[in-house]
This record gives structure tokens, C-alpha cells and sequence, in this order.
């Protein structure tokens, strides 16, 4: 739908390769940091952006190793220059251990929607660590009664507790 040619092609990116989904997350990072600085009424003239992120699991693990690899050629360009007296920057010996790739997409869920980014987030068995906060994870389903019981995991507290949630009509115990 997105890659197909559906939409408009000056609306939409559409990103597989690591590299690619290195860059614009962080292109989407620095969009929300300019979006935060304008006055409300140019904010309110923002185009809006929908952001789908569609196996976000995978998408992080490959996140993850491509700023593995990535971090080690920063670091070891650095460490050439200032070896070789170029002129490096210092924050590149020791660039930050978590992809900000991840962070920026961590970030985005929770800081775009005010600034008019929106991100929709498709996973198999998302977990907090994916996206931090509460985490829903269904445990046994009983099709006769339609009654889920879920466990909220909620990972700030590291605390678990069980609710029974009925259909259609999602009543909490």
C-alpha cells in the first residue's frame, strides 16, 4: 500500500533496508525536536504525519544491530583521527550504547501525538521493552464465555497483576 505507489510519492517514505530505517528515525527524531521549539500557531499549520511501523520487533532487533556495527566504525574513525592529529569529534570515541534509532522511535510514540506525528505501532507479542510503560499480554483465552484473562506487566514498577476482562462489554474485575 505504502511502497505500491498509492499514495502520493512526496508523502510517504517507505523504508526496509537497516540504513534506511536508521535515517529516518532519525529524521523523525529531529522533526519532533523542531516541531517542539515552534510558537503554537505555527504548529497548528504542520502538515500531519502518520508514521505505521509494521513488525516493530524486528524492526528494533535490526535497529539495534545495525547501530552495533555502526558504533564501532564511528568510534573507530575517531580513535584513526585523533591517532593521525585530524580533527575528530570528542563524542565520537564513545557514542551513545543504545541505538538512537530506537530511542527516537520509543520517543516518538509517546511525544509525536501533540506535536501532529502519530505513530501506529503493528508487533506480534509487543513488549515493554519495545516501547516501555504498561504492557498487555494475553495469558488464556475461553472462547465459550468470551472472558480473556490478562496479565498488565507494568515495567516501571516490575509488577505484575491479573485482571479478568469480559466481552463484548469489557468489564474489569
Amino acid at each position: 500500500w505504502a511502497g505500491g505507489g498509492k499514495l502520493p510519492r512526496d508523502r510517504v517514505i517507505y523504508a526496509y533496508r537497516d540504513e534506511d530505517l536508521h535515517e529516518g528515525w532519525i529524521s523523525v527524531a529531529e522533526e519532533i525536536r523542531r516541531r517542539i521549539e515552534l510558537p503554537e500557531d505555527e504548529l497548528a499549520d504542520q502538515r500531519r504525519v502518520f508514521i505505521v511501523v509494521e513488525e516493530a520487533n524486528v524492526q528494533v532487533k535490526k535497529l539495534i544491530r545495525y547501530w552495533r556495527g555502526l558504533r564501532k566504525e564511528i568510534m573507530l574513525a575517531a580513535k584513526l583521527a585523533q591517532a593521525e592529529d585530524r580533527e575528530f569529534d570528542p563524542a565520537d570515541l564513545d557514542p551513545p550504547v543504545q541505538s538512537p534509532a530506537v530511542v527516537a522511535m520509543q520517543e516518538s510514540v509517546c511525544m509525536g501525538r501533540e506535536l501532529k506525528m502519530h505513530v501506529v505501532v503493528a508487533a506480534q507479542r509487543a513488549s515493554a521493552t519495545l516501547q516501555g510503560g504498561v504492557h498487555v499480554v494475553v495469558l488464556r483465552a475461553d472462547r465459550r464465555v468470551d472472558v480473556r484473562e490478562v496479565a498488565v506487566v507494568d515495567a516501571a514498577e516490575a509488577s505484575i497483576r491479573r485482571v479478568r476482562v469480559s466481552l463484548p462489554h469489557q468489564e474489569v474485575e
